[in-house]
């Protein structure tokens, strides 16, 4: 993936505001007023230097906070002395991630490169949202799926539960994959006035009885129970007759097709950005240390840490409204 992709946007923005309302304004969300200990290890402006310990290199710098020579440096992404160039190679990471809703954030970290981070949020991030519509799992083979326990903690993760429900992130999936919208529920108004244009013309006129005909004459077992398992939608909420027909469809080209065959084309659902390099030589728990404190300080929505101990549903609500079809029924069926 081209590094260009990075997107550094959101942070400056969100600093630019900060410089300009002045520092001493900020008030702070999980800690007193007065008390600045969490600024001593987290400061509120990313500074370009961080003392003897240079090569804790802190990505997200302002450019009104650079010198000229510096920008020009910035821009081949080197920041340090040493010339160290930020690419998606850059090894032992902390990085952020946006949604394209904008209101919420995760923060991770990994030894490994923001590629290697990019392709897992993306092969599970996609995986969830066909899992969530469908209600099937993509792994159909026989066997026992290598990677159950990898994604069983990924689907508890709020970080996925939320891609799997936001109107902009859905959105972004379906452009992509128009065949998935059979499996966004419509308001039931809209979803009779689609029947009635559906079946206009039609040698069947009893909707109800053209939708028996057409859903019961199922012979594979197996593609009756992918049917089956489709979600129920919320309340005010159905699918039309012409989304269940292309619902049968979609099922049985899934269960003729290969299991190492997706079906759907992968996209990155999230912004993300690397705020953190740490030298090579350093402990996974120093990594994890400043992970934590990145997550204390911005309060992300999407992480499992809550900033004041208390559970983090309860601080920030659920992942997703109940009523997550809402804003999606703007495409042709």
């Amino acid at each position: 993936m081209d590094c260009e992709d990075i997107d550094f946007n959101r942070t400056e923005q969100i600093t630019s505001w900060l410089t300009n309302n002045e520092q001493h304004e900020y008030q702070s969300k999980t800690l007193p007023d007065k008390n600045n200990g969490r600024f001593a290890y987290l400061p509120l402006f990313p500074t370009k230097s961080v003392g003897i310990d240079d090569c804790l290199l802190l990505a997200n710098v302002l450019v009104t906070r650079l010198l000229p020579h510096e920008i020009t440096r910035r821009q081949h992404r080197a920041y340090t002395a040493d010339a160290l160039i930020l690419t998606c190679t850059t090894l032992n990471i902390v990085y952020a991630m946006t949604c394209p809703c904008g209101y919420y954030d995760y923060i991770n970290s990994t030894a490994k490169t923001l590629t290697d981070a990019m392709a897992y949020h993306r092969k599970h991030g996609n995986r969830i949202i066909h899992e969530k519509l469908t209600g099937s799992a993509l792994f159909r083979d026989s066997l026992l799926d290598p990677e159950e326990q990898e994604k069983d903690m990924a689907n508890k993760m709020r970080l996925y539960q939320h891609s799997a429900r936001c109107p902009v992130a859905l959105r972004a999936f379906l452009d992509c994959n128009p065949i998935y919208w059979c499996f966004i529920p419509l308001y039931w108004k809209d979803a009779l006035s689609d029947n009635t244009t559906y079946y206009r013309g039609h040698t069947v006129r009893d909707p109800i009885l053209a939708n028996v005909m057409a859903t019961t004459a199922i012979h594979s077992h197996r593609l009756a129970q992918y049917l089956d398992r489709v979600p129920l939608p919320p309340a005010g909420y159905i699918f039309s007759y012409r989304q269940l027909q292309k619902q049968r469809i979609f099922f049985e080209r899934f269960v003729d097709s290969s299991i190492h065959e997706l079906p759907y084309a992968v996209l990155d659902l999230y912004k993300m950005a690397i705020i953190a390099i740490l030298p090579d030589d350093h402990s996974i728990q120093l990594r994890y240390i400043i992970e934590t404190l990145f997550i204390i300080h911005d309060e992300t929505k999407l992480n499992m840490i809550c900033p004041i101990g208390s559970d983090v549903e309860r601080r920030y609500g659920p992942p997703y409204n109940s009523v997550w079809c809402a804003n999606l029924n703007y495409s042709s069926i």
